[in-house]
Formats: structure tokens, C-alpha cells, sequence
């Protein structure tokens, strides 16, 4: 089970939800358009010695929609890329990128060479007016890594090819694209359920690669994405029974700038009503900084184990809204359209603002009404 950035990350790079030196147009106009038993039984930090009240003034809210080209709607394609564009101005400023280090799904011996999604998003950045999230992979939703470089061909982050070459293609991202957040990793906790011994060597690779983004791009906000249904110990729709590993939110304090975190409800309650008043609590209390949700959805229709209607779908930018509380710093939806229906998306199916047609449902009204209220001048 992955997040669907992941799930159909290879049709654009790697497999799950920035300017040049003369800067780009990137910044839109907002007028467009219970967890389980924790893997550190230490207890955290908590409120409000790590993390302010959330009393505090709110810091300002970004809100857009993922790219995927599965979210094209029906016949998505490059032909559907302008309609994408125009359609998701009224949605939110931001729009995320969720791609692979290197190009192909299987782990190549070689590696350094800069995705080609790269140039299509420069050329994006040119032509049309939106700010961009940009976040960088090298595992899979399922924690499946890519980091076999030769002449080691050591699949971990042990492998200093890996290590030099990832550097050197997120850095020349940054400096072409200039994007506003750049994430290193997506989901990077399912990759450490299968591989903690590695961790600590994605540690210092993290740590280094973000100084070197901010040296290029010292506007660019550098983070680290979690997939935060598995980093509570929950997802049991899915099927997941492996504890919370909350000590990973502290590994990262001074390293990066911002916490993302991919958040899916349903994989646990019927309707967001259900979800809990606390629900991001531990998550706020253990992270100081600003936060973000880099992928959230809900069905539109039910589909066992995972329920949903149109009523739920509608019900939920609101809900997050309420319950994530005012440090959340922005949330991408994940599909701004339903995909083609010969596309199989498992839990993600139906989960489109809108159907495969462009119909929007009352999710669409719902999430528009968010920009519009509480997304920052």
C-alpha cells in the first residue's frame, strides 16, 4: 500500500504528491481561478516547550493540487498539460511535483543523469503562473529503494556514487527551478520500516543535501515527507500493523525546514466526523516547525474495506483544516481530476475533485471554498 504520488510515479519518473538563475513566474495570483505502541518508548517533547500554542498567530496558508498525469482526467496525456494548468487556478496557488531522482522503475547500475520531468517543469514554469512544491523520491510508497549506483551497486545510502549523484541532481533542480518547498524523499518512513539500519546514513545525506539546496536557493523551504498513516501505527484498512515510529520526526529537528506528511483518513474511518479531535496532535506536539500536507484526498464513492460519498469528500478540506490546527503551512489535494477509469487506482480511485470528465463534484466547491477563505494573500 503506497500513497498514489508513489503508486504512479513511474509514469512520470520513479514510483507512492523552481527557477533558473533569472528567476522564473512562478508565484500565482490567488484570484486564479490510535495508534499503535511506538517503536521509542521515550516520551517526546511536548507542548509548549517543542512546539508553539497553537493560540499563536497562523503562519500564512498555501493550498493547491498535486500534478499527476493520471489526474488529467479521461484521455490524460500531455495533450490534457494547459487544461491541467487553467483548470487548477481557482484551487490554490501551489502546484506539487512529486517525482523520481533518475528516470525508469528498475534499479540501474548507473545514475547522475537529471530526470527529463525536469525540463518539462522548467518549461512549465515558463509558460504558465503557479508556485512551485517539488518533491524528490528514491524509494517507492512501499519502501522499495533506488540508490544502486556503480561502481558500488550498493542499494542503500551507504553507496557515496548515490549519495554524490543525488546531491548533484537535486541541487541542479533547485537552481533551475527555484521551487518555493523541495522535499527530499517521499514516504521515507516505509522505506525505514524495512531498512532502519540504513537510516542513519539518510541522516547526514539529508542534512547535507538540504545546506546545499538553501546555498543555491535560499528562498527554497527544504523538507522530508512521511507517510503520516503508517508513521502513527495506523492504516489498518490497508492492512498495516507496524508500530508508530515517532522517534523519526526528531531525527530530522535542525535539519530541515519543514515537515511534510502524506494523510489519508480513510485508510482508518468511514467519514472524516470520525476522525479524531487529536488526530494530528502528537504530530504537532513533537514538531516544532512548520507543517505541511503534501498529499490528502477522500473517496468519493465507497469501495470495501474503504468507505466514501460525495458528502465525505466535500466534508474534508474543512475537517483537516480544523483539526490540523493553525501551524499547518500548506495542503495539496491529491488529484484535481478523477483518472481515465481504465486506470486501475486502488484506494485512490474516485478521489479526483472532479470525474474523469472534468465534472467537478461538491469536493471541488468545497476545497475552492478553503483557497479562497484561508489560503494567504
Amino acid at each position: 500500500m503506497l500513497s498514489l504520488a508513489s503508486a504512479v510515479g513511474a509514469l512520470v519518473a520513479l514510483g507512492g504528491c523552481v527557477r533558473g538563475p533569472t528567476p522564473l513566474p512562478l508565484s500565482a495570483d490567488a484570484s486564479d481561478g490510535d495508534a499503535s505502541a511506538d517503536v521509542d518508548a521515550s516520551p517526546g517533547p511536548t507542548a509548549p516547550d517543542a512546539a508553539p500554542p497553537d493560540a499563536a498567530a497562523p503562519p500564512p496558508l498555501d493550498l493547491g493540487v498535486t500534478f499527476s498525469p493520471v489526474g488529467l482526467g479521461t484521455g490524460a496525456g500531455e495533450t490534457n498539460r494547459p487544461a491541467f494548468y487553467a483548470a487548477r487556478r481557482a484551487h490554490g496557488r501551489l502546484v506539487a511535483h512529486h517525482i523520481g531522482w533518475r528516470d525508469g522503475g528498475a534499479i540501474r547500475p548507473s545514475c547522475g543523469t537529471p530526470p527529463a520531468v525536469g525540463q518539462q517543469l522548467e518549461a512549465d514554469a515558463r509558460t504558465y503562473d503557479f508556485t512551485l512544491s517539488l518533491v524528490v523520491g528514491w524509494s517507492s510508497g512501499s519502501g522499495v529503494p533506488d540508490l544502486a549506483c556503480a561502481p558500488e551497486l550498493v542499494d542503500n545510502w551507504s553507496n557515496p556514487t548515490t549519495r554524490a549523484r543525488y546531491k548533484d541532481v537535486v541541487v541542479g533542480l533547485a537552481a533551475k527551478l527555484r521551487p518555493a518547498y523541495l522535499f527530499l524523499g517521499n514516504e521515507v518512513n516505509t522505506w525505514f520500516l524495512s531498512h532502519p539500519a540504513d537510516w542513519a546514513d539518510w541522516l547526514t545525506e539529508l542534512d547535507d543535501v538540504a545546506k546545499a539546496v538553501r546555498a543555491t536557493s535560499p528562498t527554497t523551504k527544504v523538507g522530508t515527507v512521511y507517510q503520516y498513516d503508517h508513521l502513527r501505527g495506523a492504516g489498518a484498512k490497508n492492512g498495516w500493523s507496524e508500530p508508530a515510529q515517532w522517534q523519526l520526526v526528531a531525527d530530522v529537528a535542525g535539519k530541515v525546514d519543514v515537515l511534510g506528511v502524506t494523510s489519508y483518513p480513510f485508510f482508518d474511518y468511514d467519514t472524516p466526523a470520525a476522525v479524531p479531535d487529536d488526530h494530528y496532535a502528537e504530530l504537532r506536539n513533537r514538531w516544532a516547525g512548520e507543517l505541511a500536507i503534501t498529499e490528502t484526498g477522500w473517496r468519493a464513492t465507497p469501495s470495501a474495506p474503504y468507505a466514501g460519498s460525495p458528502a465525505d469528500q466535500a466534508a474534508w478540506p474543512a475537517r483537516m483544516h480544523q483539526l490540523f490546527g493553525p501551524r499547518l503551512r500548506y495542503a495539496t489535494w491529491l488529484l484535481l481530476n478523477d483518472a481515465d477509469p481504465s486506470l486501475d487506482l486502488g484506494p485512490f480511485a474516485t478521489t479526483g475533485l472532479r470525474d474523469a470528465a472534468g465534472v467537478p463534484r461538491p469536493a471541488d466547491g468545497a476545497w475552492r471554498t478553503l483557497v479562497a477563505t484561508q489560503q494567504a494573500p
